[in-house]
């Protein structure tokens, strides 16, 4: 056979040619290298969500068992079990999404499955009548406190995932197993936390007040005409204190509530939502820096109250506060003939360095605030006292209106109380029934109160 020979056009194009490919190739290397990477950085990311949805499901777990303590009626701790039971089955379906190779939550698993079938054993006797000794409450109030260990390391475990201490390089091209793609050492502090968990004792069983409701009409504005952009510029500049000069509509939004989106600067800039049905102030913020805080929360509250009786808002009654950096959020609700309206919801923002009204949220006011015929209770306030868990010390006490699960709204005695070891909750007696219709616990910390 005779030796092959390339010519010099032959040769060129081969080598243009090998040189292509390897370009192809490098390409087709670069996009896998990519797509791994991409790949990768999905898988943590969904790790790190179920985690921290995880997190969120044990710290509602503690905090019905706490409402579980304050409980004294069979039909209150039903439901108050049967929200236990709903997180319990939630944090077992997230444990499920998480890589174990170790069975590092392995005992966490365990005592999320079995606080979930004994409050689902309560629930079901207490929907049958039988009220709760003290050996159940001395239950409760052991898982209670074993799901606040287990919920702070969960929170700071989440808060070193956020901040992505210790997590893998994504970008390199070494390949990572699904455990390689979770911080090293997450769940050290979490398997602390699971030696010194309390055993569920071996019993015989079988086994959110600012509601707003989507599709509500605004009772506030309800039959009331659409304004213009020139009227909802007088009013950013009423709530604002600024020149109406300042400001222009640069936008609208559509929903439940449609609103006119009105912005100024001064000093930073300065944004309204207001209802283009009525002019109603939906919400307002002034974004501009504040300095030191030198006013107390309660002379934040009187400028709030004076702000508010200015702008029209007549016999609002402060109820909690939030202190955020340099501002305070001022919680006030509507009072109608000395009973508490707790649906009617304004909230101001003071700063805390001046003085002056940095902004406003009174969504629950203009969704509910309307003329109300208040029923005379039924119940009396000694018998609706009795009702009230012994457990409790009773601090206070007035009538409120409190929305219920749906659209409605319900008459109820309200018992500020103490729990004997600080812990405060408000107790809510149905006026009508005398059932226990709510509890909410009061969370006071230096910046405020938290009522969940």
């Amino acid at each position: 056979m005779g030796k092959i020979t390339l010519s010099r056009r032959g040769a060129v194009r081969l080598a243009v040619f090998l040189l292509a490919a390897a370009a192809v190739m490098g390409g087709f290397i670069h996009t896998a290298h990519l797509r791994e990477a991409r790949l990768r950085r999905q898988i943590t990311a969904g790790y790190s969500r179920a985690f921290s949805e995880l997190t969120d499901c044990v710290e509602g777990m503690r905090t019905s068992l706490m409402k579980g303590l304050c409980c004294s009626t069979p039909e209150m701790m039903c439901r108050v079990c049967a929200e236990v039971s709903s997180e319990a089955d939630g944090a077992r379906m997230l444990l499920g999404m998480l890589p174990f190779s170790g069975g590092e939550l392995e005992r966490t698993a365990g005592f999320v499955t079995r606080v979930g079938d004994y409050c689902d054993y309560i629930a079901r006797r207490s929907a049958a009548g039988y009220a709760c000794g003290d050996e159940e409450y001395d239950n409760l109030l052991a898982l209670s406190d074993a799901a606040d260990a287990l919920s702070g390391e969960l929170i700071a475990a989440d808060y070193t995932l956020a901040l992505g201490e210790g997590s893998v390089m994504l970008e390199e091209g070494a390949a990572a197993s699904a455990d390689d793609l979770l911080p090293p050492g997450l769940f050290s502090g979490v398997q602390k936390t699971e030696s010194d968990l309390p055993d569920v004792p071996e019993l015989m069983y079988d086994g959110p007040f600012s509601r707003h409701v989507e599709g509500k009409t605004p009772l506030l504005i309800a039959g009331a005409e659409e304004i213009s952009e020139e009227r909802a510029i007088d009013i950013a500049a009423k709530y604002s204190g600024l020149s109406p000069g300042l400001f222009s509509v640069t936008g609208q939004r559509e929903g439940t509530l449609p609103v006119w989106v009105v912005e100024g600067c001064s000093g930073g800039l300065v944004s309204f939502d207001i209802t283009r049905t009525g002019g109603a102030v939906l919400t307002w913020d002034s974004a501009r820096s504040m300095g030191q805080a030198v006013l107390s929360a309660d002379e934040a509250a009187k400028i709030a109250a004076k702000y508010l009786e200015r702008m029209g808002f007549s016999s609002m009654r402060e109820t909690y506060h939030e202190i955020r950096d340099a501002e305070a959020i001022i919680c006030f609700i509507y009072e109608q003939e000395g009973v508490k309206i707790y649906p009617d919801l304004v909230k101001v923002a003071v700063a805390l360095d001046s003085g002056a009204i940095s902004g406003m949220e009174a969504r629950g006011y203009i969704m509910n605030h309307t003329g109300r015929a208040l029923p005379s209770p039924s119940v009396t306030a000694e018998a609706a006292r009795e009702k009230v868990s012994p457990r409790l010390i009773i601090l206070s006490e007035a009538l409120a209106v409190i929305p219920t699960e749906g659209k409605n709204e319900v008459l109820c005695y309200e018992y500020l109380c103490e729990d004997g070891q600080g812990g405060r909750c408000a107790v809510y007696i149905n006026a009508e029934t005398g059932a226990e219709q709510e509890i909410q616990l009061l969370i006071e910390t230096e910046n405020g109160t938290l009522a969940v």
